[in-house]
Order: C-alpha cells, then sequence, then structure tokens
C-alpha cells in the first residue's frame, strides 16, 4: 500500500464517524483565512482577499445543505464545477470537473459507503497539472470557511466534511499521479 492510499484509508475512517464539529474544519484552515459572512445561501458569490486573489478566484455555490453542495469556482487559470451529495442509504456521491482548455479537461468522482467502509474513485486515469491542484486548492479552503460559518455551532454535514477532505486528497496527489479508477476496502 503506498503513501497516497494510506491517505485515503485516513480519510474514511476519520469521515466515518459521523460527527464533524465546525472547530476541526476551522482548525484545519490556514492562519488568517476565516471568512465574515452570515450563511451560504442559493447563488452566493464568495470573492475576497483571501486566497485564491492572485489568480482571481471567485466561488459560487447553488445549494449547499444537508443532502446536497454545488457550486462553481472561475479564475484566470482555470474553471471548475464540484458537487457533492448524501444519499439516503448513508453513501456520499462527489464530483469535480476541471476545465483549463479543450485538451485540459479533468473529472474526479469519489463515491463513499459509510455503512461499509468502502469507496471508489474514478479520475478516468487524469494526471493533475499544477493549476489544477491549485484551483482545488483555492476551492478547499474557500469551502472550509463557508462551512466553518454556515455551521458554526453545529456539526457539518458528512458530504461536506468529505468533500473538503477530497479535494484536499486531490490536490496533493504527486506529480504525474495517474487517477485510476479503483475500489478501497477498509478492514
Amino acid at each position: 500500500m503506498n503513501a497516497h492510499t494510506s491517505a485515503l484509508l485516513i480519510c474514511l475512517a476519520f469521515c466515518s464517524s459521523h460527527s464533524f464539529a465546525v472547530d476541526q474544519v476551522r482548525d484545519s484552515l490556514p492562519e488568517g483565512s476565516q471568512a465574515q459572512w452570515n450563511e451560504i445561501n442559493p447563488d452566493t458569490t464568495v470573492s475576497s482577499a483571501q486566497p485564491g486573489e492572485e489568480i482571481n478566484f471567485s466561488m459560487k455555490l447553488f445549494r449547499s445543505n444537508h443532502h446536497l453542495i454545488e457550486g462553481r469556482a472561475t479564475s484566470d487559470i482555470g474553471k471548475a464545477n464540484f458537487k457533492s451529495r448524501l444519499m439516503p442509504s448513508n453513501e456520499v456521491k462527489l464530483s469535480i470537473s476541471l476545465k483549463q482548455r479543450e485538451l485540459d479537461d479533468v473529472e474526479l468522482v469519489a463515491y463513499f459507503d459509510l455503512a461499509h467502509y468502502t469507496m471508489e474513485l474514478d479520475g478516468a486515469n487524469a494526471v493533475l497539472n499544477q493549476a489544477h491542484k491549485s484551483l482545488i486548492r483555492t476551492i478547499t479552503s474557500h469551502l472550509g470557511m463557508a462551512f466553518g460559518e454556515q455551521y458554526e455551532g453545529l456539526d457539518i454535514p458528512e458530504h461536506a466534511f468529505m468533500l473538503v477532505q477530497m479535494l484536499s486528497y486531490w490536490a496533493m496527489s504527486p506529480e504525474g499521479y495517474v487517477h485510476e479508477k479503483r475500489e478501497i476496502v477498509s478492514q
């Protein structure tokens, strides 16, 4: 088992604890990145002097509730659509589509069965470049801040926490890493 797979297993084990405090997300954010806005409403746009300013980053959350998160991010280095859904069967399906140029379109998909501690990942053999990873890191930072504000004093829904964790995982993939389709079962 390589280090990248080990990180995934740790994420799955941690995410399956079913209780995520806002403080956990806030504590994992870079210092000084606590945004000040009240709640996530449909069509909320996040633009700030926070991470991503140098790439003209803007993020729009279309939905952010206890069952579904959908949004879009745009920047000088690319665009992304992301989605995370908690299904009634205690499963989470999330995805991110990255677009830079016609040749660099990438879609990463993750499916988690929280009851059986399994996950399936499918990156269609994509290799993320540095711009992809930078955009994903910026999205992760902004989502963490948004969820911290939205769920202040409450537990963060599993699919929101898992979205942030998986985006972080994908953003730290080694240079040249091929995101193949695979299934991982926790023991």
